[in-house]
């Protein structure tokens, strides 16, 4: 059962929508069908009916009017030319006798039914119902009528539904031919129809299939769209402006990275070439160091700034947020470089206030690259001079409405 539903919703939906159609339609054609099916046949019992009615009250009314019955007894034949079915049944017997006419070739045993009284009039409700040895309907009438000697005879007509059964098989057979036949039109021109139909769609899928990284700026078309596929047109042309701009921004800064690291690499690899040109004495290789850690701090930090910037545009990432107090950060930075500094003969001084109430590694990296920057300023500075580090304001979420973001500065 898992495999049939599973192939089910592996077939296309032109296919799965042409069977449906059809299976829905061969449902409404064959109760269509099952509907005059029961109403032929119920016209055809009704006339049944009126048949076996109409013979009853013509004889009741026959011998009414004083018509001897002898006569009707000598000539049993004619009523077997009257009847015109073989297996039709009239019977004649006054209750309690044996029957004086008796009319029934196929010796049928007529089901027990109350005869209409004399003074009351045959109505249809009046006729029962029976079935042959081998399971034919037959319908049956009664009434009894008064003679002219004073007695009463009964009159009993019964009529063998075989024609009619032979014409109700070859119409069910017919409705089921037509049933097939309308699920198998149907089906093929629903196919057709959902092709044509889905022809929209397809063009959509044709121009969605051609656009590359290269033709971001292609778009699919709203021209002979459907009403239903307007909106999904749009929706997908809003989500190609979408790419096509994160791709632009992709590309830009590609173009800005590669142009960035090519400065200080390029400056590197300037400073090496020269410094090999020719033997160098120690402080020009010092020297020479001292130029490249420069360069490699700045490649350092651009490496850094990508980092967050990635971290940033990350839409889900996760921050680690914790209190942050300033002043205390940027005399661990200047505590980090004393060192460096005295030999240069450079005086460290730092000063700021406040703190970030649940700050996070933005405002760490500030902090970080205002070391960085101390580094750079304790390895080019002469002595006797003085580097200051204060805090500068900005929009943050401290308890006053403001963060401190560090930096240093070169003090005279």
């Amino acid at each position: 059962m898992n495999v049939l539903v599973q192939r089910w919703h592996t077939l296309s939906l032109t296919i799965r929508s042409a069977m449906l159609f059809a299976l829905v339609a061969a449902l409404v054609v064959s109760g269509a069908g099952w509907y005059l099916y029961g109403a032929m046949r119920q016209e055809m019992t009704t006339r049944s009916d009126f048949q076996v009615t109409g013979r009853v009250e013509y004889f009741r009314h026959l011998l009414s009017q004083r018509f001897p019955l002898d006569r009707l007894v000598a000539n049993t034949g004619l009523f077997e030319n009257m009847l015109g079915n073989e297996q039709d049944v009239l019977i004649f017997q006054q209750p309690g006798q044996k029957p004086l006419i008796n009319v029934n070739p196929a010796r049928l045993t007529l089901p027990p039914i109350t005869p209409t009284p004399v003074d009351a009039p045959q109505l249809l409700s009046a006729v029962s119902s029976g079935e042959t040895a081998q399971g034919v309907p037959l319908r049956v009438a009664s009434a009894l009528v008064r003679l002219d000697d004073g007695n009463l005879l009964q009159i009993s007509a019964a009529h063998v539904m075989v024609n009619e059964q032979k014409m109700l098989a070859r119409y069910l057979w017919r409705i089921v031919a037509a049933v097939a036949v309308a699920f198998l039109l149907i089906a093929l021109l629903g196919y057709w129809v959902m092709r044509r139909g889905l022809q929209p769609l397809w063009r959509m899928a044709a121009q969605a299939a051609v656009i590359t990284p290269n033709t971001l700026s292609t778009r699919l078309s709203e021209q002979g769209a459907p009403k239903e596929l307007r909106q999904l047109t749009r929706s997908f042309n809003a989500m190609l402006d979408r790419l096509n701009d994160g791709y632009q921004r992709l590309t830009q800064f590609s173009a800005d990275l590669a142009h960035e690291i090519r400065t200080p690499v390029g400056a590197l690899m300037g400073h090496c070439q020269v410094a090999l040109y020719q033997p160098r004495s120690v402080e020009e290789y010092e020297t020479l160091l001292s130029n490249n850690m420069d360069e490699l701090e700045r490649i350092s930090r651009m490496v850094e700034n990508i980092l967050f910037l990635a971290r940033a545009g990350e839409a889900q990432a996760v921050l680690n947020c914790s209190r942050m107090d300033i002043a205390q950060e940027l005399q661990r930075v200047a505590d980090y470089f004393e060192g460096l500094a005295e030999e240069r003969g450079i005086t460290l001084v730092c000063w700021g206030e406040g703190a970030t109430d649940g700050g996070c590694d933005a405002v760490s990296a500030c902090v970080e690259q205002s070391g960085r920057q101390c580094g750079a300023l304790c390895r080019r500075k002469q002595p006797d001079k003085v580097a200051g580090a204060q805090s500068a304001e900005g929009k943050g979420s401290d308890p006053g409405g403001q963060s401190r973001a560090a930096h240093f500065t070169d003090a005279p």
